[in-house]
């Protein structure tokens, strides 16, 4: 009897979890592929006799019950949620899973003593590389701080949590090259060092390491063109002047009058953009990416053998299925690579088995759907916070504040490192200073196969740098007078350069809303390249 594809109702995609900050996670028994990564927490004091017991919470998954329960406070329109502990909070575990969570808790040693070096007045390369590794557990503290804040806050206070919160090491290091050391043009090779180490190393690595055990990642097209287009445009607000400035077509004085309405433009599309993508348009971004488009042809050969096996003849017109369609009327091979709702790499043997031996293939695809990426629950994973509201408020408030003096260390050690070794400031500024700020919770977000996360994370990080911090650096030197009120959009020729065929390369990537490993390969092949060419530029040369 005919197939008719009209008949079968559309899926819908699952949303993907409110906050950016899910990298951080806890699990009772951790697999040797997690030892190493930062955001596997250690489990100090859990077992699985003092984990509180509720087996009809989430199916009897273990400690997934905790978070379950809350308590609802609200505060004109902010709403905060107490959710319920994996178990009851105590000075001690308190202590444990602040210092003791993760291995790179390690590098905090390096904090009094970076501090101690630079309030002595030695300013040195010793100081620099020291208060410069501080700042990695610091920013990590930090998003561990945040994300558990989070835990408690209501959507609204998360989201605009995220945004003020993302570039938190870069906004810091901004400010201060701008208003203590008045190098703008450091402060600007920063900027562009800033988008591109986000592109090319958070996102190269994330699709290194996240595409080896996940064969091939999808991600929301919409989502990845949109913020693909809003590169291109920060592009070219900052090719433009440059090249008026490199050519000569206008004074100083109408460049930096030019940067400033530029500035403004950008900062009226950073909000435009925002707005949508939380507002007008927050399901078509916070969804997961739909199922691939698939031919008839394909159709066919993949019911093909339930056909012979029923004894019914298909016969199909010239058409193409959908794909809102597709998953139910075509169903690909469960756990194949193309496979749109394929359980996460860390799903057990057993319920793949018994997923694959039902007959009926709708319900197959709710049960992939509901152990899909965006909803997975590890049998291990203990959720809930780890830390109190007030903890996470104090670790938050310490962190931050020890960050500001480590960065500051950090910058005024500069001239002392590029006068002991054969590092240009060019260097400096394009590739060591944006490090710091990199959240590297996408990579594992990655792992996990969450890279509609991961995209979003590291895209949206550029975005904001190029979009908001850049024409605020611009608009607050114009204000308060800093630079000598002569900040401009016009960087140099060789940062423009890189920034647009970083742009030009990430285009290309996004075109068919999927990635393997090999593309995290050509994304840090071009960091490479770029840091090499930095290594030598030297902008006294005339």
């Amino acid at each position: 009897m005919p197939v008719d594809l009209k008949m079968v109702p559309d899926t819908e995609s699952p949303p993907l979890p409110e906050s950016r900050r899910t990298a951080h996670r806890v699990f009772l028994i951790r697999q040797k592929r997690d030892r190493f990564n930062p955001f596997r927490h250690i489990p100090w004091d859990y077992t699985e006799e003092n984990l509180v017991a509720d087996p009809e919470a989430d199916g009897g998954t273990r400690g997934s019950h905790a978070g379950r329960e809350y308590k609802n406070h609200t505060l004109w329109k902010w709403e905060f949620r107490f959710p319920k502990p994996a178990r009851p909070f105590t000075i001690m575990n308190q202590i444990k899973r602040t210092l003791f969570t993760s291995w790179i808790n390690v590098l905090l040693v390096c904090v009094p003593i970076g501090l101690g070096l630079h309030s002595l007045d030695q300013r040195s390369p010793a100081t620099f590389a020291l208060n410069y590794l501080a700042e990695i557990p610091l920013w990590f503290m930090c998003d561990y701080a945040l994300e558990e804040i989070e835990k408690y806050l209501g959507p609204l206070a998360s989201d605009l949590l995220d945004i003020f919160t993302t570039n938190t090491v870069q906004v810091i290091s901004s400010l201060l090259l701008l208003f203590e050391t008045n190098r703008v043009d450091l402060l600007q090779t920063s900027l562009v060092g800033g988008i591109l180490s986000n592109i090319l190393v958070l996102l190269g690595l994330s699709l290194l390491i996240g595409g080896l055990p996940n064969h091939e990642q999808r991600f929301n097209r919409l989502g990845a063109q949109g913020a693909s287009t809003l590169l291109s445009i920060a592009a070219t607000s900052i090719l433009i002047p440059t090249a008026v400035k490199l050519l000569g077509q206008t004074t100083d004085a109408n460049l930096v009058k030019q940067s400033r309405g530029v500035a403004v433009v950008l900062l009226f599309v950073y909000i435009a953009y925002t707005f949508c993508q939380m507002v007008t348009h927050r399901n078509e971004y916070y969804h997961a990416p739909p199922p691939h488009e698939m031919s008839i042809a394909q159709g066919l050969a993949a019911t093909l053998p339930m056909a012979t096996a029923t004894g019914s003849a298909i016969t199909a017109p010239n058409v193409t299925v959908t794909p809102a369609t597709a998953p139910e009327c075509v169903p690909p091979p469960l756990n194949s690579p193309n496979d749109p709702f394929q359980a996460p790499v860390w799903a057990s043997r057993s319920s793949r088995h018994n997923k694959a031996s039902s007959s009926n293939y709708r319900s197959r695809s709710h049960q992939h759907a509901e152990s899909n990426m965006y909803h997975s629950s590890h049998p291990h994973e203990i959720k809930g916070p780890q830390l109190a509201f007030p903890v996470a408020i104090l670790i938050f408030a310490v962190s931050i504040v020890l960050l500001y003096f480590s960065i500051d260390a950090t910058i005024d050690s500069i001239e002392a490192l590029t006068e002991a070794t054969n590092l240009t400031p060019t260097f400096v500024g394009l590739i060591l200073l944006p490090i710091p700020n990199l959240d590297f919770a996408p990579i594992s977000l990655a792992v996990d196969n969450y890279l509609e996360q991961t995209m979003r994370y590291t895209v949206g990080r550029s975005i904001q740098t190029a979009l908001l911090v850049e024409p605020l650096v611009v608009l607050l030197a114009w204000w308060t007078g800093a630079g000598s009120g002569q900040v401009t959009l016009a960087f140099g020729g060789f940062e423009v350069v890189s920034l647009f065929t970083t742009i030009l390369l990430l285009g290309f990537l996004m075109v068919d809303a999927k990635v393997h490993w090999v593309h995290g390969i050509l994304l840090l092949s071009d960091w490479v390249l770029i840091g090499i060419a930095a290594y030598f530029v030297d902008k006294e040369v005339k």
